[in-house]
């Protein structure tokens, strides 16, 4: 009976939380509508989570004749995660590092250039924000690479590959650690963005030019990863010309390789957008390149694809939706 009414509480106080974080500020009386709980449940509820400091008292409001009604208001700044993320920039490792509050306002931030990544290379800007910020609950690193179980199978740090990098931080700062691929989270900050137009499907795919090409699959709203997290390798596809011998500025060349390449995905996968990103792309070649793939697809399936100039935008973003998931899940 105990437990039953304990987790009948924590439902309540679930339904509760939701309605204030959506809402902003409410009353009680504006709770009890919103939520369809009781002015007494509510009232028992809102206590504790003003105690908690997840939710402020906003002072005294007008009640519509009445006696005036405290209004309350949701603390966004209650928990904050630190996101750590890398991507290469004028051919260097630029480490972009934020935090963000539970309403994904990003409250602090810092770049910089990495010239060898190691595994505590992200000692001293995490010391920085975690001095200033004491109630960060979680880190999300965006890397180019794999982490399956907490270790790193595949990254273009090399130095960081192996079952050492996220329990070093684990330990050290005592909170959960996630990794997430780059473009993994590149292509699913595009689709959170643009989910209204894609529903099904989305392919991103980054070419760095001094590191192997990846790509990212979204499917019905959720990152794809395949066994092994394999999904996405494309590097270890044959194509007509080696990566790591590409000249990106050669367009024919460019454009024989990646017109077999969404060959491929349009065949598996049919998206409905490619989202590409790299910094040799024109105008010429994303026209040239749906043209020559549709062309191979005998022009039966409609090709879709954007050529993107905002990378750190969409890269932050899917990084700062998953920290919000995590933080919302664990609240």
């Amino acid at each position: 009976m105990k437990a039953n009414t304990a987790f009948i509480k924590q439902l309540n106080i679930e339904t509760l939380r939701k309605a204030l974080r959506n809402a902003g500020q409410a009353t009680k009386s504006e709770l009890a509508d919103l939520t369809g709980l009781t002015v007494v449940t509510i009232n028992a509820l809102i206590t504790e989570l003003v105690v908690s400091k997840e939710v402020i008292e906003n002072g005294n409001v007008p009640s519509g004749g009445g006696r005036p009604s405290m209004q309350y208001r949701y603390n966004y700044d209650y928990q904050c995660a630190a996101i750590v993320y890398g991507y290469q920039k004028n051919n260097k490792n630029c480490i972009n590092t934020i935090v963000v509050n539970l309403a994904g306002e990003v409250l602090w931030k810092n770049d910089e250039y990495i010239e060898t990544v190691e595994i505590k290379s992200f000692e001293t800007v995490l010391d920085e924000v975690f001095k200033q910020y004491s109630n960060i609950k979680v880190i999300i690193f965006g890397l180019p690479g794999e982490v399956i179980d907490e270790v790193v199978t595949i990254n273009d740090y090399s130095n960081i590959i192996g079952p050492d990098f996220i329990p070093h931080y684990k330990n050290k700062y005592k909170v959960p650690v996630l990794a997430e691929n780059d473009i993994n989270a590149m292509t699913y900050g595009y689709y959170r963005t643009h989910n209204s137009e894609y529903s099904d499907s989305v392919v991103g795919m980054y070419f760095p030019r001094n590191h192997s090409p990846g790509a990212g699959l979204i499917i019905d709203g959720s990152i794809y990863y395949g066994k092994q997290h394999f999904s996405g390798e494309i590097a270890a596809m044959p194509m007509p010309k080696p990566w790591e011998e590409m000249n990106y500025f050669d367009e024919n060349e460019v454009i024989k390789n990646l017109e077999q390449l969404l060959t491929v995905y349009c065949c598996t996968i049919a998206p409905s957008m490619f989202i590409l990103y790299g910094d040799f792309f024109t105008d010429t070649i994303e026209e040239r390149l749906k043209l020559y793939t549709e062309k191979l697809l005998s022009n039966k399936f409609i090709v879709n694809i954007e050529v993107s100039d905002y990378l750190e935008r969409d890269y932050e973003y899917g990084l700062k939706c998953l920290a919000l998931d995590t933080l919302w899940e664990e609240n």
